[in-house]
């Protein structure tokens, strides 16, 4: 897959000679992939290059910073799982103040047309774009027939009675349901960072060393609790792991949440390698203990589970990806 960024390159397609969608394709879940099947099969009939447009930061950051959501990955994951689709080329639109003033019908003439080249344009119903979300599916339709390209809805693919969204997603994965969260991205969630250096109790006090994920805030993370699910760097592969998230009540009070990942049955140092940590379930919700030896058999109880719980599913074990 080719990677643009329209900040540093001008791809310049030629005229007519893309299928194109354009979103922002926060997780690429189940829904994005049917839109971007469709375009990927069109452009192969056609003999022509499919394209994801994909903004980045997402737009809300910039309009309305205070209501911006937490995202589900990472660009650098968004690629990896557009990858996975079989498009030819991923065009990132960097949305800054000066695109948020752009208006719909230049942002179709500059960008859909004089760059991405598009013969096709086919996004999902009710995709809004430009200025005060002033274009839609009619201006696409209209400019289309005005520059000589084509333009379609993709119907949106529903999940429990509801169409799959990355809203729904990131709600069930802040509410710890991630068999709602596999369902609909169709694949386990994976959180990236870099394994740092934590308060050394896990090891030291308790006899469970974990693996403690520095990562980007502005990715959504789980409801506090413990999960069965797995660890991943590029040196180990995949590991089963017991994760915990949370702020460790049992020792202290106010703390920021932190995602430690037991790694089972695994001995070494895993300090400064950029992992994943992937959620299967959500084992038990975040409890405090009255005194460690508690805290220790609850944490024995959990790995157990996790167990039981991993074998049963290890056909969603993560797919070794870059890890950005």
């Amino acid at each position: 897959m080719d990677i643009f960024s329209l900040a540093r390159q001008q791809p310049q397609f030629a005229k007519n000679s893309s299928v194109v969608t354009i979103g922002v394709y926060d997780g690429v879940h189940r829904g994005h992939q049917a839109t971007i099947a469709r375009v990927v099969d069109e452009a192969q009939r056609l003999g022509l290059r499919s394209v994801v447009a994909t903004f980045d930061p997402h737009p809300a950051t910039v309009v309305r910073p205070e209501a911006a959501p937490q995202m589900i990955g990472s660009l650098a994951q968004r690629l990896a799982w557009l990858e996975q689709t079989g498009v030819d080329a991923t065009v990132i639109i960097d949305f800054d103040e000066q695109r948020s003033q752009e208006s719909a019908r230049a942002f179709i003439d500059d960008v859909v047309v004089a760059q991405l080249g598009a013969a096709d344009v086919i996004v999902g119903e009710g995709f809004h774009f430009g200025h005060n979300r002033g274009g839609d599916l009619g201006l696409l339709l209209s400019v289309g027939r005005e520059r000589g390209f084509e333009a379609h809805a993709a119907p949106l693919l529903g999940e429990s009675g509801q169409p799959i969204s990355s809203t729904r997603i990131r709600s069930a994965i802040g509410a710890g349901d991630f068999q709602t969260v596999t369902s609909m991205l169709g694949r386990v969630h994976e959180t990236i960072g870099v394994v740092s250096h934590g308060d050394g109790r896990g090891g030291k006090d308790l006899g469970f060393p974990t693996a403690n994920l520095a990562t980007d805030r502005t990715v959504v993370y789980p409801a506090d609790g413990v999960y069965a699910g797995w660890y991943r760097d590029d040196v180990v592969g995949v590991k089963a792991a017991a994760i915990s998230v949370g702020r460790r009540p049992t020792f202290l009070e106010g703390a920021e949440p932190l995602i430690e990942a037991f790694v089972l049955d695994f001995e070494g140092n895993l300090y400064g390698r950029r992992a994943g940590v992937s959620f299967l379930e959500r084992l038990r919700g975040q409890q405090r203990f009255e005194s460690v030896d508690e805290l220790i058999t609850q944490m024995n109880a959990d790995v157990a589970a996790a167990r039981t719980r991993l074998a049963e599913g290890a056909s969603w074990a993560p797919q070794a990806l870059p890890l950005g």
